[in-house]
């Protein structure tokens, strides 16, 4: 598995562009699975991407193909603006100002893509004859949500990750100079 985090930052659009292009041929040469963030892909970029994962407040709120992002947003009432990014819109949409309309739309964007994921796996469960009962017939509780999006300890591992592979990165930079 390939890891790239922020590689296209400092890089223009043509660069950014080829820079994707050049990984996705690699990693698809090599039978490689790559996970990369990137910030504000243009929408060319981001349509190159086989899937991608849209997160806010440590939840995920669209995972799939970039393309039908467009009709998801739009089935919730974010059409895409004319003349606007796709792709930065759907990050635009998700941003927590502050204020209660946009906390209420985060939740809603949250609430809703748990639901659809909760809805296909009923559906999938029960192609298979498992139902989401339990035992006694009664529905299956929610676990409660966490104060916190993500644990104390799942933080920590990815900050201590960020910073071996920054020292790795510095290291490299020095031998090879």
């Amino acid at each position: 598995m390939l890891f790239l985090d922020e590689p296209t930052s400092g890089l223009d659009a043509y660069a950014a562009m080829l820079l994707v292009d050049n990984v996705s041929r690699i990693t698809k040469d090599r039978n490689l699975a790559t996970l990369m963030t990137v910030h504000q892909p243009s929408w060319a970029m981001f349509t190159q991407l086989d899937r991608v994962i849209l997160m806010a407040k440590g939840g995920v709120y669209y995972e799939g193909p970039p393309r039908e992002a467009v009709t998801w947003f739009k089935g919730l009432g974010y059409d895409v603006p004319e003349g606007v990014n796709p792709a930065d819109h759907f990050v635009s949409i998700a941003e927590d100002e502050g204020s209660e309309g946009s906390k209420e739309r985060v939740k809603h964007l949250l609430d809703s893509w748990t639901e659809e994921k909760r809805q296909s796996t009923s559906s999938l469960l029960s192609r298979f004859g498992v139902s989401d009962k339990d035992a006694d017939g009664t529905k299956a509780k929610k676990r409660s949500r966490q104060r916190y999006p993500t644990t104390a300890a799942k933080e920590f591992g990815i900050l201590l990750t960020r910073w071996w592979w920054e020292q790795v990165s510095f290291f490299l930079s020095q031998s090879s100079g």
